[in-house]
């Protein structure tokens, strides 16, 4: 089980929380499934076909640090006031500099991957943080980004004010379809599974919890990510979604 920090890890407009007990439980868990040890990590996966996959586990977090509203990491909006608030000034120094700290780790690491495949997750699926990963992951051959956050099954390319990334992103974040935001299905979640050339992608529902179109779809919202589902290496059949490796072997 790979984690990474969402923005209610670290307490989202609520008092901060103890995100470094995650960290902690990586050591002490009984059943050594959960793996989070630390903000950003590499897991590096060989199949038994010799297949390899290294999976860049991001901190992808700070364009939510700094808002004052109810998705404001650092201000607190919606922490009690009498005492429990943190200091918001250290909150946003520290969310600046380990997106820095962050960055310059996945570059070292992209540039040194030997694997096949390599795909980077992160929480936001949008936003200048992630424009940043996946300029990255573009300069170093990343092949897919895996992003949560909102509450949806999505899979194409974003948009956004006249940027579009070419790096393929799937959105996973309708576990528990708390909210649909306007999407025309609830729940599921993604499988994955990597061959020598082709990384397939299947969307996995319960119809009797939520209703799973026939196809994928472009994000129905318009702000602040327009979404794009086309590209030269990408196929589109029902639920199953590929990616053909540039290089095949």
């Amino acid at each position: 089980w790979l984690g990474v920090f969402g923005n209610h890890d670290y307490g989202g407009a609520g008092c901060q929380s103890d995100w470094q007990s995650q960290i902690d439980f990586t050591y002490s868990d009984p059943t050594k499934t959960w793996t989070m040890p630390w903000q950003y990590f590499k897991q590096s996966i060989e199949g038994e076909d010799g297949v390899t996959l290294d999976v860049f586990m991001m901190e992808a977090n700070r364009d939510d640090c700094c808002s004052k509203g109810h998705h404001g990491i650092c201000y607190q909006a919606l922490c009690p006031a009498y005492g429990l608030k943190a200091s918001v000034q250290n909150c946003e120094t520290r969310a600046w500099a380990i997106e820095q700290r962050a960055l310059e780790w996945l570059e070292s690491e992209l540039a040194a991957s030997t694997a096949r495949w390599k795909v980077v997750v992160g929480h936001f699926p949008f936003g200048s943080n992630y424009q940043k990963i996946v300029t990255l992951m573009l300069a170093y051959g990343a092949n897919l980004y895996v992003g949560g956050h909102k509450h949806v099954l999505q899979y194409g390319f974003p948009e956004s004010k006249g940027w579009k990334t070419k790096v393929p992103t799937l959105v996973t974040g309708a576990g528990g379809g708390i909210m649909n935001e306007n999407a025309p299905d609830t729940y599921g979640f993604y499988a994955i599974e990597v061959t020598k050339n082709r990384l397939q992608i299947t969307r996995v529902g319960d119809p009797k919890k939520g209703r799973l179109p026939a196809r994928e779809y472009p994000v129905l919202y318009s702000t602040p990510t327009e979404w794009v589902d086309q590209a030269s290496n990408l196929t589109l059949a029902g639920q199953l979604m590929e990616i053909v490796h540039p290089s095949p072997a």
